[in-house]
């Protein structure tokens, strides 16, 4: 059961990280939306939205780290 709550949690809060601060890039070639730097043959994206720093592996630790801290918090 706490398994489940905390993993829930961290999985919502993987959505709202990754839907708010996660980079995000058009690329120029295609006009396609990516999370790469490079994309159609070596062309560079440009930013649309997000930080640049903020990429999916920050993403999915920062909700792992939400999710491993909520577990002990819900269940004192």
């Amino acid at each position: 059961m706490a398994g489940a709550f905390s993993g829930a949690i961290g999985s919502l809060a993987d959505s709202l990280l990754g839907g708010t601060f996660q980079s995000q890039y058009r690329c120029v070639s295609c006009g396609k939306i990516t999370e790469r730097k490079i994309h159609c043959d070596g062309q560079e994206t440009t930013l649309v939205q997000g930080y640049r720093w903020v990429n999916n592996d920050v993403v999915n630790f920062a909700a792992s780290v939400v999710g491993a801290v909520a577990m002990p918090l819900l269940f004192l």
